[in-house]
């Protein structure tokens, strides 16, 4: 698809590219993952600007059903992502992450932390990009002050909440405290 609406183009034939680019979006509207640049290895390289608006915006129609969860287990698992899933994933409050962590464990657990927290690392990110990893820290850090074991848990992840770690301590009988009342 890409090739054709490339030269079209060369050739002066925009209205043909134009065309082409809806009647391929109109004919292939059950093929929700065809409109996913992300998930293909050479989706980088449609360059043609009406072409990868159309396929976003086919993709858009599809993703009333996002699950935050499972988008994130994919990137942490397989990487790739599409702008739609960076826009959604960055509007997710700090408590919405928190609630994605809880409800997760094991290897899908740490696939979703690897996926929100890479996206603070890179070099060129966005600030959606940026505003994803900050809220995903943010819900690690009131995973980390809920209670002493929490603190530890989230310590791999480069949350340090060692100045909070008085506020449940063991000794404050908070958070601490043994859960049958013994002394």
């Amino acid at each position: 698809m890409n090739g054709v609406v490339e030269l079209f183009r060369e050739l002066g034939h925009g209205t043909k590219a134009e065309d082409l680019i809806r009647f391929y979006v109109d004919q292939r509207s059950e093929d929700k993952d065809l409109f996913d640049l992300g998930k293909f290895p050479v989706g980088h390289m449609v360059k043609d600007s009406a072409l990868r608006t159309a396929f976003n915006e086919k993709l858009a129609a599809f993703s009333s059903d996002l699950d935050a969860a499972e988008i994130l287990n994919r990137i942490g698992s397989r990487g790739g992502w599409n702008p739609e899933e960076i826009t959604m994933l960055s509007s997710l409050s700090a408590q919405e992450y928190r609630q994605i962590l809880e409800e997760n464990n094991g290897l899908r657990l740490r696939a979703i932390l690897s996926a929100a927290l890479q996206f603070g690392t890179f070099l060129n990110a966005s600030d959606e990009m940026k505003e994803i990893s900050r809220r995903a820290r943010e819900a690690l850090k009131i995973i980390g002050q809920e209670s002493a074991i929490n603190r530890l848990r989230v310590r791999p992840y480069g949350i340090d909440l060692a100045e909070t770690a008085e506020a449940v301590s063991p000794d404050s009988g908070e958070n601490g405290a043994d859960p049958e009342g013994a002394e």
